[in-house]
């Protein structure tokens, strides 16, 4: 049995209540595994971003600056306007912007694995298939 396999499985051994919940499950894992690993690693000043210069181009675009215009950049700014969250994150700035970054990092992992793993197909095919078992009609076994 495949990891891809085990999936479907997985997913039919929760219960119906806990089904609505995996959005939220995700997104609690989510940040835990951020907080966990800024909290763990971050401390000893291991960052995978440049966060003097993202937070530097954050903070002009912040301030009205345009890029290309009012700020010269050696690369595309488009990190920038992601790292704005990192001014909303009510911490130090740097230990928020560590934070920001994980979750980021997190979320596109979840996305890529989700993406290649053709969870979101099997998503689809097994809702389809509950909402035909659910038109059968109550006090019907559902087939093996």
């Amino acid at each position: 049995m495949s990891v891809v396999d085990a999936i479907p499985a997985a997913h039919e051994a929760l219960p119906g209540r806990l089904n609505r919940f995996r959005p939220v499950f995700l997104l609690v894992g989510v940040l835990a595994v951020a907080a966990g690993t800024v909290a763990r690693i971050g401390r000893f000043g291991f960052n995978p971003s440049d966060q003097g210069f993202v937070l530097a181009a954050t903070w002009r675009i912040l301030h009205g600056e345009i890029p290309h215009v009012d700020v010269v950049s050696p690369r595309p700014l488009g990190s920038a306007y992601l790292h704005v969250l990192d001014f909303l994150v009510p911490a130090p700035l740097m230990l928020a912007s560590g934070f920001v970054m994980m979750a980021q990092l997190s979320v596109a992992t979840i996305a890529l694995a989700a993406l290649l793993t053709g969870w979101h197909h099997q998503a689809r095919a097994r809702h389809r298939s509950h909402l035909q078992h659910r038109q059968k009609g109550p006090g019907r076994r559902r087939d093996p």
